[in-house]
């Protein structure tokens, strides 16, 4: 009997944390995209405010630009090596809403990416 109880515990105790960690992945979320020529644009929709990452690439040689743009005239953005491969950044105090990621460089293709 002592053991049912003690089993009936640890479920009591281990479910309601199971469902908040998992509530907390849920609320992972972004976008991104491929395209053939020097610059790339994605949205993300539904975002909570905070810190979002932007994931960005472009070909060719030269520098390139990315940039975050957001509402309430909310911009982050910086200049980066173009034939430097994938790279990440974060930017912080970014409001809540809808959020327009960019990539441009000297050449095609490239990818941008926005996630929170």
């Amino acid at each position: 009997m002592k053991r049912s109880f003690i089993r009936a515990g640890a479920v009591l105790v281990t479910t309601p944390l199971a469902i908040m960690l998992a509530s907390g992945v849920a609320f992972a979320a972004g976008s991104s995209a491929s395209c053939t020529g020097s610059s790339c644009s994605v949205s993300g929709h539904g975002f909570p405010g905070g810190t979002v990452s932007i994931d960005a690439d472009t070909g060719g040689s030269g520098t390139a630009i990315w940039g975050i743009d957001g509402p309430h005239g909310y911009r982050c953005s910086t200049r980066f090596s173009a034939a430097g491969g994938v790279r990440s950044w974060t930017c912080s105090g970014v409001p809540a809403g809808t959020l327009l990621a960019t990539v441009a460089g000297p050449a095609g293709p490239s990818v941008v990416g926005i996630r929170w």
